[in-house]
């Protein structure tokens, strides 16, 4: 190392001193032996002078230098760009100040450095043929900018450039020659689409052209006089609903864009039909052919400005006007979609803490534009996977978000009162809604992100794309204002960063779980989905943030879509990947998993062990298969069942082993298990319901009911052997009375059943008109296991049950008192008749069944049961909901 006398330094890299791309990260160390503060160091090539950064801490230069005495601060380093070419660059030094010695002189390299650049102008805009005004800015990091030439498609045409731009300068602030690179030119266009670029030529005389990426569409003036008249004669097509006490008012700002407006009131009315609304239309002072159209609309409501009063006090007209109980902000450069305001309206109708409701927002071409936004501690803003693809399960799901774009918000008109609207400082756009968001949480509400409300957002259409004039300039002005009102409760934002972006998209989350079953949820086919949905709200209110994923990873609407709206995260294909990448990447991030099912379990619980050793897994077993294969195997006397059941039951032992705590659906299977497993922890919960609030009485009622889905095998045994040897005996004593048999997937062999007496009615979406006026329901299970959701649905709606013992089982269920029980087919046909004559009978099985469900079977008995299980799981023991 060479040495100069008094000074010793390095030059650590790079090496040789090469540039790529004209940038350069040159770091090394520096001590004069006998000062006692580290010195300044510099870079100088050619005509610049390139300052570094001085007085870094160097551990090891000061371990081996102890003497030196600031040898521990000696390190300089130096990112950025450089002169174009090679050139001779000296390393220089000073301890006062002044009096630079040059320390060596090395040969640096640099490439030249592509331009920067951002094409302003709104693509969105509709221009017509003849001269239109582009602007943007360009800049080069090594040198100036002499000239910029912008090119549209095959024309070109000379810009003025350097025009102040305060928003760059903000943007690269360690760049150089970034104050004045504005540019703005005129040309005169025909009509057709063209792409953007720039050619440019530096001071040294290199010339660089510059791809925006961009396109302009110019449109036809006689083309757009048609279009214009066409949607004008839209409008007159139009006509709202009128009702006297609207439940929301859809509150729309506008200002001239008379084809986006129109586009944006046909939406509403196409997929608006399960709401009373009313639709205000404030005109910001439009010009006259916009202004009239929009009288002309029948059962529109518009308030017209006498002056341009802005996006905010437009909005806070518009809600004085209103009449309805929410009131939904819309920008008229969106197009709502199917269902888009029910939804909506359902996170306030199940989320009592619900304050403001934003929806997703999805360019025209389908790329994600906000699932919700991020406000980071400087108060920028994120909308959370911009450019995304907006099917992936991340982004839909209900959740907690720091605020959601004003284009699409719903919000009780109580609380925009209460707050005091739009705050008026923020006028006249810009940082209102972001504002809105955080005065809601600090009146101890919470913001919340609805994926289910789809709409589509044309952004830019009125305001642009570019801060640095126009409306959209107040974009800066306003993030000053709302940091300053909002300093405290920013402070405990994160600092931002895209690595900080998925923790800070989950706003409120303390606690995960991640719960795998068999497939997607269907509660309204079979019992199994009603507890597991049951469970995973349940989590929710001990304040889990819930991620379901089922075995088979597919994706099942609707009911994907409502676990969805309920704030489940659901997995599918083909964005899960598998669950060993889910669990390698996730799997520390779960408090405990839970696997349902023996299947489940089976494949999954050695991917746990693998790759989130750490995590608890809970094994729900359902039911225990094995003891429902023994019981099938010991009725029919199949050896080969027998088999089965005793490989099946090995294989639950042998995951219930390895899992840190089971749940079984009846204290029975507890025993079982208890006898088997010694010491390991076995928590019972059973079946969820809730019981209906009205009865309709005996006198209301007839025939009787069987339900359940026909994959379930003792089912399928249950409704043939009642069909054969028990609803023969029952009609020679009710000839008038009919079974219903409802269930998903039933077979030829039920279908056959149908007769005078039988109505295989197979899958019903709607249940409760039968339980309603059906008598009573039969369960005549032969075999099977666990806890039996046919019999405790029915006596959730007051229905009395007739059952075998083996059906009975596992509920807390005594014969004569809460259920009638049999095993014979003549005594099951006699309960029948008795329930179809006595009606003191039915109603007191009515009533202690719907006691026995509000016991044992309730939300509130499952959570009590679920809390205390976690509690041995988990170290920390889950806060009650």
């Amino acid at each position: 190392m060479p040495e100069v006398p008094r000074w010793r330094w390095s030059v650590d890299g790079p090496s040789p001193l090469f540039a790529a791309a004209g940038r350069i990260n040159l770091y090394g160390w520096c001590v004069h032996e006998t000062a006692s503060k580290p010195p300044a160091v510099r870079l100088v090539a050619r005509d610049h002078v390139i300052s570094c950064k001085s007085g870094l801490e160097r551990v090891d230069v000061g371990n081996a230098m102890p003497a030196v005495p600031a040898a521990r601060q000696s390190g300089f380093a130096f990112n950025g760009w450089v002169p174009v070419g090679y050139s001779t660059a000296y390393l220089e030094a000073t301890v006062k100040g002044t009096e630079w010695q040059r320390l060596a002189s090395m040969t640096l390299c640099s490439e030249l450095s592509p331009l920067i650049g951002h094409f302003d102008t709104p693509l969105d805009e509709v221009f017509t043929e003849g001269r239109i005004m582009l602007w943007g800015w360009v800049l080069h990091p090594q040198e100036p900018i002499e000239q910029v030439t912008v090119r549209v498609g095959p024309y070109s045409v000379p810009a003025q450039y350097g025009r102040p731009r305060s928003d760059v300068v903000r943007q690269f602030p360690d760049v150089p020659h970034q104050e004045r690179t504005g540019f703005e030119c005129e040309i005169t266009l025909p009509p057709g689409r063209f792409r953007i670029s720039a050619r440019v030529r530096l001071q040294s005389g290199w010339v660089l052209d510059h791809d925006f990426n961009k396109e302009i569409a110019v449109k036809d003036r006689r083309t757009e006089a048609v279009i214009e008249k066409l949607y004008k004669h839209r409008a007159t097509l139009l006509a709202f609903p009128e009702y006297e006490t609207p439940r929301v008012s859809i509150l729309i700002p506008v200002y001239n864009q008379l084809p986006v407006t129109i586009a944006c009131l046909r939406a509403i009315l196409s997929h608006t039909s399960d709401v009373q609304y009313e639709v205000i239309v404030v005109d910001d002072h439009s010009d006259k052919e916009t202004a009239a159209t929009l009288a002309g609309i029948r059962g529109l409501r518009v308030i017209r400005n006498a002056y341009n009063r802005g996006f905010l006090e437009s909005c806070n007209a518009a809600a004085a006007a209103a009449r309805g109980e929410y009131l939904l902000f819309l920008n008229n450069d969106t197009e709502v979609t199917r269902d888009w305001l029910v939804s909506m309206l359902q996170v306030f109708e199940n989320r009592a803490d619900a304050g403001l409701v934003g929806a997703k927002l999805v360019y025209p071409d389908g790329r994600l534009q906000e699932a919700g936004g991020i406000m980071w501690r400087d108060a920028s803003g994120v909308n959370y996977g911009k450019w995304d693809d907006p099917n992936k399960p991340q982004y839909n799901y209900l959740r907690e978000v720091d605020y959601c774009s004003g284009a699409c918000i719903l919000i009780r008109r109580q609380l925009f009162d209460q707050l005091g609207g739009f705050d008026r400082r923020y006028t006249p756009a810009y940082y209102e809604d972001t504002d809105l968001a955080f005065a809601v949480r600090e009146a101890g509400l919470k913001v919340y992100y609805q994926p289910l409300a789809v709409i589509v957002h044309h952004e830019g259409q009125t305001s642009g794309t570019s801060t640095d004039s126009g409306v959209k300039a107040f974009q800066l002005v306003n993030a000053v204002k709302f940091r300053t009102k909002w300093q405290e409760a920013l402070s405990r934002h994160a600092e931002g960063g895209a690595d900080q972006i998925r923790a800070a998209s989950q706003r409120g989350v303390t606690k995960r779980a991640l719960v795998v079953d068999a497939r997607g949820l269907t509660p309204d086919q079979d019992s199994g989905s009603v507890r597991m949905l049951a469970l995973l709200q349940i989590l929710q209110q001990l304040g889990f943030q819930v991620t379901f994923a089922p075995l088979n990873r597919l994706r099942v609407p609707p009911y994907s879509d409502a676990m969805q709206g309920l704030g489940i995260e659901y997995l599918h294909d083909p964005f899960i990947g598998g669950f060993d990448d889910l669990l390698r990447n996730r799997g520390g991030e779960f408090d405990f998993i839970m696997l349902s099912r023996a299947e489940v379990a089976g494949a999954i619980l050695p991917v746990c062990l693998a790759q989130a050793p750490e995590t608890p897994v809970i094994y729900d077993t359902v039911d225990l298969h094995f003891v429902r294969q023994r019981r099938e195997a010991e009725l029919s006397g199949d050896d080969l069942l027998r088999r089965k059941a005793a490989e099946m039951e090995a294989t639950e032992l042998q995951l219930a082993r390895h899992s840190d705590a089971i749940i079984v659906v009846s204290p029975e299977e507890r025993e079982v298990l208890a006898e088997k497993l010694p010491g390991q922890h076995i928590a019972v919960v059973s079946n969820i319901h809730s019981v209906r609030s009205f009865i309709p009485p005996f006198e209301s009622r007839g025939d009787f009911v069987f339900i359940g889905g026909f994959e379930h095998t003792p089912n399928l045994d249950a409704m043939l052997w009642f069909a054969s040897d028990i609803m023969p005996l029952v009609v020679q004593q009710l000839p008038q009375t009919r079974l219903h048999i409802i269930g998903s997937k039933m077979p030829p062999a039920i279908r056959a059943l149908a007769s005078e007496h039988i109505i295989t009615q197979g899958y019903v979406e709607d249940v409760i008109p039968l339980f309603e006026s059906c008598l009573l329901s039969v369960a005549p299970l032969r075999f099977g296991a666990g806890v039996k959701g046919k019999i405790n649905q029915s006596m959730s709606f007051g229905v009395p049950v007739v059952s075998t013992a083996i059906g009975a089982e596992g509920m807390h269920l005594r014969d004569n008192e809460t259920i009638l029980i049999a095993d014979e087919p003549a005594a099951f046909a006699a309960h029948i008749v008795a329930l179809h004559r006595d009606a003191d009978l039915w109603q007191r099985l009515s009533r202690n069944g719907l006691r026995n469900i509000e016991e044992h079977f309730s939300m509130a008995c499952a959570k009590r049961q679920v809390e205390e299980l976690l509690r041995i799981v988990i170290p920390a023991a889950p806060a009650n909901g």
